[in-house]
């Protein structure tokens, strides 16, 4: 794993997290460059560009700095004993008061917390890391057996 993550105010420290890969920066400057190389192209009606050496060093530094820059938008997605992080948001799942399932396009988990803060997890990214998705489940089993939930969270949950 890479660095663990800090985390947030007054909380314990983070026991799962994820990383940012090389996969999604090599897979944007690769993409920057096929748009560089069709947009040349275009521009200049013909393929004499790719000989000069030069078009290729702005090209690629253009490229790794769109990449980089898409790279680290990438939300980091942490968890400690009795908290859950996604970016900037979080939350206490020690004092859950609502967890809603929303499976709409893009299936969603909607978790508050009582001091009102609140986070919306994309559960299909969330699912690409099966060890912060059992902690999740488990936590919210965990500490708060109490919590009205409606049907569909319920069945979601049980899915896990």
């Amino acid at each position: 794993m890479s660095r663990r993550p800090k985390p947030p105010p007054g909380q314990g420290p983070a026991v799962v997290w994820t990383e940012r890969g090389p996969r999604p920066f090599l897979a944007a400057f690769a993409g920057a460059v096929a748009l560089a190389a069709v947009l040349l192209t275009l521009a200049e009606g013909d393929l004499t560009w790719t000989a000069n050496p030069l078009v290729w060093a702005v090209v690629a530094v253009i490229a790794a700095i769109v990449a980089l820059v898409a790279w680290s938008r990438i939300a980091t997605i942490a968890a400690g004993k009795d908290w859950f992080r996604a970016g900037s948001s979080w939350v206490r799942t020690s004092k859950l008061t609502r967890v809603k399932f929303a499976p709409s396009p893009r299936p969603t988990l909607h978790l508050e917390d009582s001091a009102g803060r609140d986070l919306t997890l994309d559960l299909l990214a969330l699912a690409a890391h099966p060890t912060l998705s059992t902690h999740l489940t488990t936590t919210i089993r965990t500490n708060t057996p109490d919590l009205p939930l409606d049907p569909q969270t319920t069945d979601y949950l049980n899915s896990l």
